[in-house]
């Protein structure tokens, strides 16, 4: 039996519900999400304080794993919205900090497990990119492990939005890594 990575059911309980599984409500960013400063001036996107109480709410984490941290970037004065398809560019910074490492090991491979992503060197102990794009929308995933921290980056905005690739996801999750 195979699954289609591209239909919006799948892509919503993968994608969505490890970054809302990964959401944490905090003023400042903490370590190991990006901050504004990471996000390139031409894609005009905001971080967005609304968005962490709202997600917050949303899932709870693993036992064995904590919150740890959650930002979203969207366009000023839009609320973060993974709709599908994108109507606008939003970016979505996570992490999720686990009791040791073996446990980040097994949540980081049963999600990945899940998706046939391309890996990626020199992101944390082990990384992967998900590309979700369909003829609607861009829909770039990057999921990384640095020891017992599970991260995640997600870019994704209308099939229009023509910056919003896959060497961008990798480098803002190069970022957001580089911050743990």
């Amino acid at each position: 039996m195979s699954v289609d990575l591209k239909s919006a059911p799948v892509r919503l309980v993968i994608g969505l519900g490890v970054a809302l599984a990964l959401s944490a409500c905090s003023a400042p960013p903490p370590p190991g999400v990006l901050t504004q400063a990471d996000i390139p001036s031409y894609l005009r996107l905001k971080v967005n304080p609304s968005a962490f109480a709202a997600e917050d709410r949303k899932e709870a984490a693993p036992p064995y794993c904590s919150k740890a941290g959650f930002v979203a970037f969207t366009v000023p004065g839009k609320p973060l919205d993974m709709q599908i398809p994108a109507a606008y560019p939003a970016i979505v910074s996570t992490n999720l900090a686990c009791a040791n490492t073996y446990d980040a090991h097994r949540l980081y491979r049963s999600t990945i497990a899940l998706n046939l992503g391309r890996s990626i060197v020199g992101i944390g102990n082990e990384a992967t990119l998900i590309n979700f794009d369909t003829k609607a929308e861009r829909y770039y995933e990057v999921f990384w492990r640095d020891n017992n921290l599970i991260g995640e980056v997600t870019v994704i905005g209308p099939q229009n939005s023509t910056r919003i690739t896959p060497p961008l996801a990798v480098l803002l999750a190069r970022r957001a890594a580089a911050r743990t």
